[in-house]
């Protein structure tokens, strides 16, 4: 009688088996993948179909917007705003002197625009922007230079300083070398010259403040330049002579209302008749001086 066995056996797997299980669970792994790819293109799909219907609205809406669109009527342009000088004086004409309270000093105000223009060319603008260059930065002197020829003026633009200083005189100041070496000072170099017998009458045409004040110099040209006043008694003359550079002149013009906090003018020219006549030189503040400038008194004209 045989004996059973106390174990019971398998049968093996063989390497088919195997193979057919990896076989199925690519089939799976690609069957997921190509479901996830055509899921990820539908979306593709819908974000771009709404992407241009997007657009198509906006551009029906532009369309729609600019046919029904009124015509308006061209702005016009509004007025410049012109800002007054802020006075700083504010109070003061009720401020209460002393009988003997001393009348205040004169005060030397030279020109804050000093520029040329030429009418043989009416458009250019000279702009005088001298300049040089230090161990401590850009240095701008004030000297400015005057130039006076046929066809060439010289504007000056002055801005009247203090309370009540409202009577100016314009000067004229031309040191002689006598002076300067007597004193033991610098000779200031002045070009003056005319052909023969021609009278050396320097005109000073009062300009309208109005345009005075509004001067641009980076634009001042002949075409440009303010208007001079037709009033009686608004130019001074100064009359030199070959002479003058050498042996100096101060001349004073009548005496003319500055009201305060206010822009005067002058364009500085030669007499019609003055042929060849030229002047030309640099204004310098230091002594001995040389220079246009107005002075300040108290009180009005």
């Amino acid at each position: 009688m045989p004996i059973p066995s106390l174990s019971t056996s398998a049968p093996l797997l063989r390497d088919t088996d195997y193979e057919l299980d990896d076989r199925d669970d690519g089939y799976y792994k690609r069957e997921r993948w190509a479901a996830a790819g055509a899921n990820t293109r539908n979306s593709d799909r819908r974000a771009i179909f709404l992407l241009v219907f997007a657009s198509l609205v906006s551009l029906m809406a532009i369309a729609i917007n600019l046919l029904h669109r009124a015509p308006t009527p061209p702005e016009a342009p509004s007025p410049t705003l012109k800002l007054t000088y802020p006075n700083p004086y504010i109070g003061l004409e009720l401020a209460v002197l002393p009988p003997d309270a001393p009348t205040p000093k004169p005060i030397v105000n030279y020109p804050l625009l000093l520029a040329q223009v030429n009418a043989s060319e009416p458009g250019r603008a000279y702009v005088q922007t001298p300049h040089w260059d230090s161990t401590f930065g850009m240095v701008y002197p004030e000297d400015r230079e005057v130039i006076v020829e046929d066809g060439v003026s010289t504007i000056l633009q002055f801005r009247t300083l203090d309370f009540r200083m409202e009577r100016c005189v314009l000067s004229l100041e031309i040191p002689s070398s006598a002076k300067a070496d007597a004193e033991g000072l610098p000779h200031k170099r002045v070009t003056l010259s005319s052909d023969a017998n021609a009278p050396l009458e320097l005109h000073f045409h009062m300009l309208d403040p109005t345009s005075t004040e509004s001067i641009i110099p980076n634009t001042l040209s002949w075409h440009s330049r303010p208007a001079r006043l037709d009033t009686p008694n608004a130019d001074a003359i100064f009359r030199l002579t070959a002479s003058t550079p050498i042996e100096g002149a101060l001349l004073h013009s009548a005496s003319f209302a500055c009201p305060e906090r206010s822009v005067v003018g002058f364009e500085m020219s030669w007499s019609p008749d003055c042929a060849g006549c030229k002047l030309r030189f640099v204004q310098d503040h230091k002594a001995p001086r040389l220079g246009v400038y107005i002075t300040q008194y108290s009180g009005t004209v």
